[in-house]
Formats: C-alpha cells, sequence, structure tokens
C-alpha cells in the first residue's frame, strides 16, 4: 500500500485515488494533522487542475488551522482559479479580525483592504461593497485612542471656520481627487476659513515625486497649510496625523476619500475633529459611510446610496483652454498627419468590457483611416485583447499609459469615447473644453450604484444625441461612423460642446461657495445640539448673512449682464 506521499503524487499526476485509501489521513485525532493532511491534498489536487476538489480541503484546512496565514496563498490561488471572489474577500477579512483582536492595527487595515480591493485585483474590476463588519472593527480599534469631543474656545465672530482636508491620491499620477483638492486651496474664502491639507504619506515618499511636491507647492502658494506626519512607523504616523488636526483645533475634518484607503477611515474613526464630512467623488463604499457627520457629491447616482445625509454639488474646474496649450503631432505616436483619431481615457479597470471593443474593432473594419488612442492601461493590463483584436487592427491602437501629460495627448482626439460600462468625467469635460465632441451612454438610475455599470454623462454632456442608450451598440457605432465621415456635424457638435461645457462646468469658484455654505449649514446643525456654543452661534449667523448677501449680489450682477446682451442683440 502506498504512503501518503505517494498518494499525494499520483493526485499530482492526475490519477484516479479511491476516497478508502485517503480517509486514514483525514481522520487523524489531531487537528493539526488533519489540517497539514488537508492543505497536501488541496495543493495536489490544485496542480491536477482539479480546483472544485482541491477547493474542499483546502477550506476544511483553512478552518481547521483557525485561519493560518500560511495557508493564504493557497487557499487564494484556489479560490481565484474558480472564480469565488466572496471566498477571497472573506479570507482577507478573517484574517484582518485576527489581528485586529491582536492589537495590531497596520497589519489589519492591510488585510481589510485587500478583502475591499479584490474584484480589482483578481478580475480587473472597479467593483466595491461595503462590509459594515470591517467598518465596525475599524472604529472599534480606535474606540480607545478616540480624542474627546470639543468645540473651540474663541466666539466665531473673532475668528475664521478652520477647514481640515485629509487628502488622499498625493503620490497618484494626475490624482483627480488632488486636483479637486487644489481648487479648493485656491478659492476658498480666506476672510472666512482658515485652510489646513493633511497628508498621511510619508515624508520621504511625497519628497521623491516631483507630481507631489508641485502639488503641495502649488497649495501653500494659496495660502493654506501643508501638514505631513514626521514618524517613519505606519502606526505612530496615523496617530501622529490625528493629533496634529486635533492640536489644529479643525472645525471640520474633510475627506476627499474615507475609505479608498481605510487608514483614512482609521484616522477619521479617532475623531480629530468634532465634525466630519466626507465628499462622494465615486463609489460610496470607496468613500462615505454611515458615520459621518455628512457627505457631498458632484453626481446624482452616488447620493442615492450614500449612506449618510448628503448634498449634491455640480463640479466645476479650471477647464483648459486650447489656445493655452501646445499639443504633440500624431507622427510622435508613429500615426499618420491625416488619420483620424479616437480616444478614451481612464484607468485600466474601465477597460475590460469585451463588446465595447468588439464595437470598436468594427469601426475600425469600417475605417482604415481610424487610430484609436488608450490612454490610461497598458496593453499588457487588458488581457482580453489578446482574443479579440484582429492581428491587422492592432498596428492602430496605440496605448500610452496614464501620464502627467494627458492634455498635450488629448488634443490628438478628433473625437473621444467614454470607456463603458464604467463611465468617466472629468476626461470628458477636458475634451470638450477643448472643442472635441464625445460619446457616452446613458445612466440607469433604477438599480443600486455598480462603479462598473454607471456613467454621468447625462449629468455633464450637454448635447443629448451625443448620449447614447445603455449597451446600444448599434447606435453608438453609427454615431460615432457620423462624427467621422461628416465633419461639418462633427465641428457643429463640437463647438456646442464646449459653449455648454464653460457655462456649466467652469467656475469653480462657484462651486467652492456651494461647498462652504454646506460646510456652514451642517457645522450650525451641530452647533445648535451644543447649547454652549451661543457665542459660536451667533457668529455663524454672522458669516451665513453674509454668504447670502455676497451671493444674491453676484446672482443680480450675472442677471444684469444677460439683460444688456439680450438687449444688444434686438
Amino acid at each position: 500500500m502506498k504512503g501518503f506521499s505517494g498518494l499525494i503524487e499520483d493526485i499530482r499526476e492526475g490519477k484516479y485515488i479511491d476516497q478508502a485509501d485517503i480517509l486514514p489521513y483525514l481522520c487523524s485525532e489531531s487537528r493539526e494533522e488533519r489540517s497539514a493532511a488537508n492543505a497536501k491534498l488541496a495543493h495536489a489536487y490544485f496542480h491536477s487542475g482539479n480546483f472544485d476538489q482541491a477547493r474542499i480541503f483546502i477550506q476544511r484546512s483553512w478552518i481547521l488551522s483557525e485561519f493560518s496565514s500560511d495557508l493564504l496563498p493557497l487557499y487564494l490561488d484556489i479560490h481565484a482559479a474558480i472564480g469565488d471572489m466572496n471566498a477571497i474577500k472573506e479570507a482577507y477579512k478573517r484574517l484582518g479580525m485576527k489581528e485586529a483582536a491582536r492589537g495590531r492595527i497596520i497589519d489589519a487595515i492591510r488585510y481589510f483592504s485587500m478583502s475591499m480591493y479584490t474584484y480589482a485585483k483578481y478580475q480587473n474590476l472597479d467593483k466595491y461593497e461595503y462590509d459594515f463588519d470591517i467598518l465596525e472593527r475599524i472604529e472599534k480599534m480606535a474606540e480607545h485612542r478616540r480624542f474627546r469631543e470639543y468645540f473651540q474656545t474663541e466666539p466665531l465672530p473673532n475668528r475664521k471656520i478652520r477647514l481640515a482636508y485629509l487628502v488622499f491620491g498625493m503620490t497618484h499620477t494626475n490624482s483627480v481627487l488632488v486636483k479637486i483638492d487644489r481648487i479648493f486651496a485656491q478659492y476658498h474664502d480666506k476672510d472666512r476659513f482658515e485652510v489646513a491639507f493633511f497628508m498621511p504619506e510619508k515624508k520621504s515618499a511625497l519628497s521623491k515625486l516631483a507630481q507631489a511636491k508641485d502639488n503641495i507647492k502649488i497649495i501653500r502658494d494659496y495660502n493654506c497649510k501643508v501638514i505631513v506626519p514626521d514618524a517613519g512607523n505606519d502606526e505612530e504616523r496615523l496617530f501622529e496625523i490625528a493629533t496634529q488636526i486635533h492640536n489644529y483645533q479643525a472645525d471640520i475634518l474633510i475627506a476627499n476619500a474615507l475609505l479608498a484607503d481605510l487608514t483614512h477611515y482609521f484616522i477619521a474613526s479617532l475623531r480629530p475633529a468634532p465634525l466630519i464630512i466626507g465628499f462622494v467623488a465615486g463609489p460610496p463604499p470607496q468613500f462615505v459611510s454611515h458615520s459621518l457627520d455628512w457627505g457631498i457629491t458632484w453626481t446624482k447616482h452616488p447620493l442615492l446610496d450614500a449612506p449618510c445625509d448628503c448634498s449634491l454639488v455640480d463640479l466645476e474646474v479650471e477647464l483648459p483652454v486650447r489656445d493655452n496649450l501646445t499639443f504633440y503631432r500624431k507622427q510622435q505616436f508613429n500615426i499618420p498627419e491625416e488619420s483620424f483619431v479616437l480616444m478614451s481615457g481612464g484607468r485600466y479597470t474601465k477597460f475590460q468590457e469585451p463588446a465595447f471593443w468588439n464595437a470598436i474593432i468594427d469601426i475600425m473594419r469600417d475605417h482604415v483611416n481610424v487610430y484609436y488612442v488608450v490612454v490610461g492601461p497598458t496593453e499588457s493590463e487588458i488581457p482580453l485583447l489578446s482574443t479579440i483584436v484582429p492581428t491587422e487592427l492592432k498596428a492602430r491602437l496605440r496605448f500610452v499609459g496614464w501620464r502627467e501629460d494627458f492634455l498635450k495627448i488629448l488634443g490628438l482626439a478628433d473625437t473621444v469615447l467614454d470607456t463603458f460600462p464604467s463611465g468617466g468625467g472629468l476626461v470628458l469635460m477636458d475634451a470638450m473644453a477643448l472643442g472635441i465632441p464625445v460619446v457616452s451612454f446613458k445612466n440607469n438610475y433604477m438599480k443600486l450604484f455598480d462603479q462598473t455599470d454607471w456613467s454621468p454623462a447625462e449629468e455633464i454632456i450637454p448635447v443629448s444625441e451625443l448620449i447614447v442608450d445603455r449597451g446600444n451598440y448599434d447606435h453608438f457605432k453609427l454615431l460615432v461612423t457620423k462624427l467621422i465621415d461628416d465633419r461639418e456635424y462633427r465641428t457643429k457638435i463640437a463647438e456646442i460642446c464646449k459653449k455648454q461645457i464653460f457655462l456649466t462646468k467652469g467656475n469653480p469658484e462657484k462651486m467652492v461657495r456651494r461647498f462652504e455654505s454646506i460646510y456652514i449649514k451642517v457645522l450650525g446643525k451641530k452647533l445648535r445640539h451644543n447649547i454652549s456654543n451661543k457665542n459660536q452661534l451667533s457668529g455663524l449667523d454672522e458669516i451665513e448673512n453674509k454668504s447670502l448677501r455676497s451671493n444674491l449680489r453676484k446672482i443680480q450682477h450675472k442677471i444684469k449682464e444677460k439683460l444688456i446682451r439680450y438687449v444688444k442683440l434686438f
């Protein structure tokens, strides 16, 4: 009779093994021995390609081992092969819970984060789901170090409202969130608000990145503070940045991506400020939790599913002006000058839909002068391309990665196509501002928000005929073909887009004023619950009235300007 090692080798080679032969090794009194035997069997069946049988043995071993981290790699490999993302998420979560119970904050958050980003890692999907057990455990880890709630002692009439922004994305190339933070740094009313930006990253990491250093300098040049912790230890750094926010005596802490990095959630759970507001710039499970005092979003669908009180404000930014930019030429990307360039931009997770690629392929087949430029992912980050893109068309595809010089590349486009099924925002706005027509898909507001299947197109694109019914690729191809073939139509549509986007999305100062009014409103609600803050409230009323008067004057001025223009027309 073969020993256990012989049986394992036969299984690895795909030979049939009678269950009676392995039962003795699975029936040991020792839980540890049973776990080890199951792990070896799981590995052997996985190697043979029998993933279903491997899953049974690894699940048993996983439980018997009390969720040993040594088994995690094999556990992940087996469930990834089967496509069981829930099992992978649960495994990461279970190890995170173990680390949390031991008081190991950073290790716990690391596992919790891996659970949250399971779909992105294993399936290239921008899909996130709430796990309230994880959020509650993070809050529990912060509980014994939580700051006592305070309100500033100096009355509001004698001081400014202090805002503390907790920044996510400073180490990312061309971060949209950091771009938005810079807008707030520039346009906040410094007569009414004192503004500081807190960055939890290591100083050494920020100092190595030219774009991060530039962003820090820009924010400081706008008369805002930038605070980065000195601690090198990851855990100490979290407590240090929270202490710095607390010592700053912020009236409001604003998180621009509360759950995208769960260390930010831990910092917020320490309650270093009496009021916490979160931006909802994407999927609610990445940006806001039920523990927030308020949320603010730029698009409607995330608001529908935000688990906190939430306001809607139109996103307005500094739009690019074509005359102020120098664009690359087509030849620099080995594209013939007379060709027609279609372009899309976004993170690699937005380019994983086969049906979208098939539509692009059909358009390129019908138009031999069309090139498709993809900004964001590399070709290797879109595995499906190797099987669906014909060899003869690959020469007309360009993948340029995500770069700081995006606007110089965007100028190459004759038409910009939104990504699908996950649509974009700022890319479309920048394109329209440069006089480039865009094509996108409608959104379905009748379902729960899903970052992998949504589009803010109807809230951004001013021309309804450029927005196709969701998933209607026949209409999509007809519309793109019309933009390619009909230059007069393309030019007319582009001019309308350009004019309207500057009218509706090109006034960032107005957007910041809207945010400020929400900050004041939410702060007032908070202070009214604290009857000892009468001096603060009187000052708040004064600021609110001043804001209302200022906004009214601006509205009256704009109405007067429009009346003058209409009179001149007639």
